[in-house]
C-alpha cells in the first residue's frame, strides 16, 4: 500500500488586517515521492521564489500529479499586535486527505505565539485539489507558511491654530485653510481650525469671504503638532475703523 507522498508547498498568503487591506500573493510549490522533486523546482506563480530541490528516487513509471490549492484561507493579522509594527511568520505542516481537505495541522515554528493561533485556524479552511498517483487521488504530507505583514503608519503632522482678521483680530468663521495633499478644513465659530499635513516644508494657503487670500511657510516634523495664528487682511477697509500694526503673529508648538 502505497503512503502519503511527501510534498513542499510554500504560500505567501495574501493577509488581510483589520481594515481589509490585502498583500502580495505568492505560491511555490513542489512535490516529491519519497523525496524526488516531481514539479519542476523553479516553478513560480504570482511572483514568488524557487521551491528547493529534493532527493531520492520516486516509484518507476508512478505518474505523480502535485496538489493545487483551490480555496484560499486569509490569516488575519492579530488583534493584540495592531499598531506593533510586528511582521512574523509561521511555519506549518499540513496533512492533506485525498479529498483535498486538511486534516491535520502541526506548527513547525512561528516566529511570535501571538501568530500561531490565527495560523492555525486559517489553515483549516485551506482546500486542495488533491495530489494523484497514477490517477488515483492520495494523501500528502506538505510545508506552508503564513507570512504576516504589519500596516506601516504613514507619517503624519498636525497643524491647528486660529484664523483672525486683521485690524480688530475678531475671528474669521468659515475661512478655508488648505495644504497640499491634505484635505482642506474651515474654521470654526471661534475662528479655530486642525488638520492633519504631510510632515516637512509646507505652504498653508488661508481664505475667507471678503479677505484677501494669504500663503504661509511652515515646516513639520513627522508626528508634530504645530499651533499657528493666522490673520487676513479685508478686502474693503472700514474708514471709521483704527488699525494699530503690532508685532508678527506667534506661533508655538
Amino acid at each position: 500500500m502505497r503512503g502519503p507522498q511527501e510534498c513542499y508547498i510554500r504560500v505567501r498568503m495574501g493577509l488581510r488586517d483589520s481594515v481589509g487591506k490585502r498583500w502580495a500573493v505568492a505560491v511555490v510549490l513542489a512535490c516529491a515521492v519519497t523525496g524526488e522533486a516531481l514539479a519542476d523546482p523553479g516553478q513560480v506563480t504570482d511572483g514568488g521564489t524557487p521551491a528547493p530541490e529534493a532527493s531520492a528516487t520516486p516509484d518507476a513509471g508512478a505518474a505523480v500529479v502535485p496538489p493545487e490549492l483551490v480555496q484560499d484561507s486569509p490569516a488575519p493579522y492579530p488583534e493584540a499586535l495592531q499598531g506593533s509594527g510586528h511582521d512574523g511568520e509561521v511555519k506549518l505542516e499540513l496533512l492533506v486527505g485525498p479529498d483535498g481537505a486538511v486534516q491535520e495541522v502541526a506548527v513547525v515554528s512561528a516566529t511570535d505565539a501571538a501568530f500561531t493561533d490565527s495560523a492555525t485556524g486559517a489553515a483549516r479552511g485551506l482546500h486542495f485539489r488533491p495530489a494523484t498517483v497514477d490517477g488515483q487521488p492520495t494523501a500528502v504530507r506538505l510545508s506552508f507558511s503564513y507570512l504576516f505583514r504589519a500596516e506601516k503608519q504613514k507619517p503624519r503632522a498636525f497643524l491647528a491654530g486660529l484664523v483672525r482678521r486683521k485690524g480688530n483680530r475678531r475671528p474669521l468663521i468659515g475661512a478655508t485653510v488648505e495644504v497640499e495633499g491634505a484635505a482642506p478644513v474651515q474654521t470654526d465659530a471661534d475662528g479655530r481650525f486642525r488638520m492633519e499635513v504631510p510632515p516637512g516644508g509646507q505652504r498653508v494657503r488661508v481664505s475667507a469671504p471678503g479677505h484677501v487670500a494669504s500663503s504661509f511657510l511652515e515646516t513639520l516634523e513627522d508626528g508634530q503638532s504645530l499651533e499657528v495664528r493666522y490673520g487676513l487682511e479685508p478686502l474693503v477697509a472700514n474708514p471709521y475703523e483704527t488699525v494699530v500694526e503690532g508685532s508678527r503673529e506667534t506661533r508655538t508648538e
